[in-house]
């Protein structure tokens, strides 16, 4: 291979490894807007739960027996 065709096929792994990069960088940032918005989805059903005592003794055993019914169903 000549010195001049090495030189060229590395630019183009080069230039891939930039568009894969940037490419990568696109999906992290969307991922990261993902997320951030799951957690504001999430702070918000927290936010309309219950707010007294016997409301979130209710929620936690509701939640727990759904969670029992979908065990034993396995």
């Amino acid at each position: 291979m000549k010195p001049e065709q090495s030189w060229k096929a590395r630019r183009v792994d080069n230039l891939e490894l930039l568009r894969c990069r940037r490419i990568l960088e696109t999906e992290r940032q969307e991922a990261m807007r993902s997320l951030e918005r799951l957690g504001n989805e999430t702070r918000e059903v927290d936010f309309d739960g219950p707010k007294d005592v016997a409301d979130v003794c209710t929620t936690n055993l509701s939640k727990e027996a759904c969670s029992n019914n979908e065990t034993i169903g396995n």
